[in-house]
């Protein structure tokens, strides 16, 4: 993004960035809106509910929530945190109903900033929905004695992305590197589980990820689909 912005942030108006209370620390949105910025960029937030995602939590998360205050529904408090983004320019939510049309109109009128309870609440189910996955701080210690040079931090954050939330965007992410950094290039020497301060079944996950996204189609599998049934509803 950095690379992009230095060469390229003279002619654009806006940036687009997904940005919720989860993916504020899982997809270091703090740090990708702090950059854009800082480079006088509007920002405009997609995915502020991830897909929906965050207005389907568990009994327990959503009464930690109405406990704080009843009015509002699970996706309105997602809404109330991206609101606090000055440079927040324009949110985009997808809506399927005139209830979930009314709701966000009414979030939007009447603004209030979120105490530190309710920060704090909302970090709290965010690394409850995060905690699937290995916890991987990216010290990087198993890069360096990587034969395949596989940047395992990174596919590592995919893999929690991927147990959280499966979504084309991760398949596209991993086409996107070059074939013998993927985690099929894994050899499982098993030197990155042994230098890890975490005592992460590193090996394991780089199998796991593998196997599981052979069981997703991938994005050009999905575009063909849609090609093929376009051209089957032409009269």
């Amino acid at each position: 993004l950095k690379a992009f912005l230095d060469k390229y942030a003279e002619y654009v108006e806006f940036c687009q960035l997904q940005i919720n209370y989860v993916d504020w620390t899982l997809q270091k949105s703090r740090e990708k809106y702090d950059l854009v910025s800082s480079y006088g960029l509007k920002v405009w937030i997609m995915e502020p509910v991830r897909g929906g995602r965050l207005a389907k939590l568990n009994e327990e998360q959503s009464d930690q929530l109405k406990k704080l205050n009843p009015e509002y529904s699970n996706a309105d408090w997602c809404f109330r945190f991206v609101q606090e983004m000055d440079n927040a320019y324009m949110t985009l939510s997808g809506m399927t109903s005139m209830d979930q049309l009314e709701s966000n109109l009414n979030i939007y009128k009447d603004r209030k900033p979120l105490t530190e309870e309710e920060h704090a609440a909302l970090e709290k189910i965010a690394k409850e929905l995060t905690s699937l996955g290995p916890q991987c701080t990216a010290c990087r210690y198993c890069v360096e004695g990587c034969p395949k040079h596989i940047d395992i931090p990174r596919i590592m954050n995919l893999y929690n992305d991927l147990l959280f939330s499966p979504s084309i965007s991760i398949d596209m992410k991993i086409a996107a590197m070059d074939d013998d950094r993927r985690p099929a290039a894994c050899i499982k020497c098993g030197k990155c589980k042994n230098v890890c301060p975490q005592k992460l079944d590193i090996p394991f996950v780089m199998s796991d990820i593998t196997e599981r996204m052979s069981h997703m189609k991938s994005w050009a599998e999905l575009c063909k689909e849609r090609l093929e049934a376009a051209k089957n509803s032409r009269p």
